[in-house]
């Protein structure tokens, strides 16, 4: 498969069907008359991508040999080959590598020799724990998007990009570092090491992986490389990093092909960009140099005929035929893996699943509430893990007022300038760059308000959210509960605490089912004692039935 540089378009060109490894002669041989026919139709080809098969890197070397002479040293810090006299830079996909990495640090530890300093050690284990005190906390998780299936080394998908790329993640790398101050019931602060290293390996892949020109939210590497963008010089201490770590086995040291790799797919880049300037081109998005479209496209063959995971090779050419006419024509794949996620169908599937068996009378009736009904008694004392959630998730919402940013009033009543172990989240996930800070933090009264407000939607959203008028009873509830104390009064105040509760009572709905979603996939295995939920109880127990079958 080729694809475009400048605009995005990709084009499949041929496949081979093998009973086993294609020799490393007859491979270099396709890859050749492959390149020669682009070449031959106007195509100016710059860089080839592979995995870290050894196919593929025995291929590669063959090719620097052949094409730039004997004397050549395969491990250089650069890897490139002649074809018609045109330089092609080779890099190594860089979901692939960050995945190496992943796989050996499931088994090793890995020591970062830091100068002047004391070395860093990471281990999968800190990951494991972080995960266990994160999953006992409530639904409103400082790490919401880890499962057993992403710390669990028999459950993880290990094939899966996101399941490797959401541990190496910013939220990951934050809330290690805050949980080992937690003392004796947080992590070792060896665990600081772990939390370093998850968040290099975050910033190093996000460098590699911007697709839009101009940074989103204060993330200034993923974005397009420039002369102005941080990539370059992110790079050059990048692969200063890279080169001193290893990982350990049996006490000895050594040095996975996927550390070797990073460096060289980070001189590649650099090297392309200085090609892509010699044809007049000011910058390039990073992204465009990986494996995806392909795996996309892979993806859609065992797609066909509803779920062809094995298909056989007339199946295989009846579906590559059909793909390239049907879909190829848009820049993205109908089903590719960065599909618009749509939340509706979440919503529906939950609702399908506490409606089943039920009358249409019974979906429809209205609810008798009373005042007593909707009177929650306080909520226990929250953990510090639960403190650094709710503080995180009251700026989300508070950031999506509109007042706060005109009326002086509001600000102080919502914001506040002095931190406290509330906004420890929030200090953590703040880029450094950003200036002025774009997250909030807000007062901890109206934390704290917005915890009771949890603490009762939490009672009350399996009882009432699916029946008519429920979200409606919802919002009642909280105002009958809950106080929000303010400092100053505002003409806005009424508005904005209806703004708080409704837009609350939405975020607690939709992370409640999409709770039950999780428990209803098996993706959710927690032991949660959850005797005041039916629906929990009753998504646990379908799961378990279904899994036995």
């Amino acid at each position: 498969m080729i694809k475009g540089i400048k605009r995005e378009w990709k084009q499949p060109l041929l496949y081979t069907f093998s009973s086993g490894p294609v020799k490393t002669i007859d491979l270099a041989r396709i890859i050749k008359q492959v390149v020669k026919q682009c070449q031959d139709a106007g195509l100016k080809i710059i860089a080839s991508v592979s995995d870290q098969g050894t196919n593929n890197q025995a291929v590669i070397n063959y090719l620097m040999k052949s094409s730039i002479g004997t004397n050549v040293q395969i491990g250089d810090k650069i890897k490139f080959f002649k074809i018609n006299e045109q330089k092609i830079i080779h890099i190594y996909d860089p979901p692939h590598l960050l995945k190496g990495i992943r796989n050996n640090l499931l088994k090793y530890k890995l020591i970062w020799k830091i100068q002047d300093k004391e070395p860093l050690s990471a281990q999968w284990s800190d990951i494991q724990k972080a995960y266990q005190l994160d999953k006992c906390s409530t639904d409103l998780r400082a790490m919401p998007k880890l499962t057993e299936g992403h710390v669990n080394p028999k459950k993880i998908r290990k094939m899966k990009v996101s399941c490797a790329a959401q541990v190496f993640s910013h939220t990951v790398a934050s809330v290690l570092g805050l949980m080992t101050k937690i003392g004796d019931s947080g992590l070792d602060e060896e665990a600081i090491g772990t939390s370093k290293v998850l968040s290099f390996f975050n910033k190093l892949f996000d460098s590699v992986n911007g697709r839009v020109l101009k940074p989103m939210k204060r993330n200034f590497l993923r974005c397009a490389v420039t002369e102005r963008s941080k990539h370059l010089k992110f790079w050059q201490c990048a692969r200063n990093n890279l080169r001193n770590m290893h990982f350990e086995k049996g006490g000895k040291k050594f040095i996975p092909p996927s550390l070797k790799n990073w460096e060289i797919t980070l001189n590649g880049l650099e090297e392309i960009f200085k090609i892509l300037k010699s044809h007049g081109l000011t910058f390039f998005k990073p992204r465009v140099f990986n494996q995806d479209p392909l795996e996309n496209f892979f993806g859609q063959i065992r797609q066909q005929g509803a779920r062809n995971t094995n298909p056989t090779v007339t199946q295989f050419k009846i579906h590559f035929k059909t793909l390239l006419f049907n879909n190829l024509t848009t820049t993205h794949s109908i089903s590719a893996n960065c599909e618009i996620d749509n939340s509706e169908e979440i919503l529906t599937s939950v609702r399908q699943f506490i409606t089943q068996g039920l009358s249409e009378d019974d979906e429809t009736e209205e609810i008798e509430t009373t005042d007593e009904n909707l009177l929650i008694s306080p909520g226990p004392e929250f953990s510090y893990i639960d403190k650094i959630s709710m503080g995180y998730v009251s700026g989300f919402v508070v950031k999506q007022l509109k007042a706060i940013e005109t009326c002086i009033k509001c600000e102080k009543n919502l914001t506040t300038v002095n931190k406290n172990e509330w906004h420890d989240l929030v200090v953590a996930k703040e880029f450094k760059d950003s200036v002025p800070n774009k997250l909030k933090y807000c007062t901890p009264k109206l934390i704290i308000g917005l915890s009771s407000c949890y603490h009762v939607l939490q009672k009350l959203t399996p009882k009432y959210c699916f029946k008519k008028s429920g979200y409606e009873i919802l919002k009642n509830s909280v105002k009958m509960n809950v106080n929000f104390e303010f400092n100053d009064n505002c003409e806005h105040m009424g508005d904005i605490k209806e703004f708080l509760i409704s837009k609350f009572t939405e975020l607690v709905c939709y992370n409640w089912a999409g709770g039950i979603n999780k428990v209803l996939s098996g993706k959710d295995e927690r032991n949660r004692h959850r005797n005041d939920d039916a629906i929990y109880i009753a998504a646990k127990k379908y799961y378990e039935k279904r899994k036995k079958k």
